[in-house]
């Protein structure tokens, strides 16, 4: 399948032997800011920041939000994912049964 090529040449998504990764790319996002959630076998991951600054030109307020979330197949046991940052990537690990 041609997506899954591109993803896997990536590495943001890997089927391993022993256990699936889903890494996300944090773009040097605030990792304090995240919230991750297990929850009706479904793993979700958010963030919601906001900025605001004054200056002599007046004020200025930005908001950014991401949400992704991914299923947990089957063969997963549900209470032995893990989650951990590693450099600028948020990896979520699910390990097989």
């Amino acid at each position: 399948h041609p997506t899954q090529a591109l993803l896997d040449s990536f590495s943001l998504y890997e089927n391993l032997k022993d256990k699936y990764i889903h890494r996300i790319k944090l773009n040097g996002a605030q990792t304090d800011k995240l919230n991750f959630m297990i929850k009706d076998n479904v793993v979700s991951l958010n963030m919601n920041m906001k900025n605001e600054e004054k200056s002599q030109h007046g004020y200025f307020y930005n908001s950014y939000y991401f949400s992704t979330s991914y299923s947990i197949p089957q063969d997963v046991a549900q209470d032995k994912v893990t989650h951990k940052i590693d450099g600028d990537y948020f990896e979520i690990i699910m390990p097989k049964k």
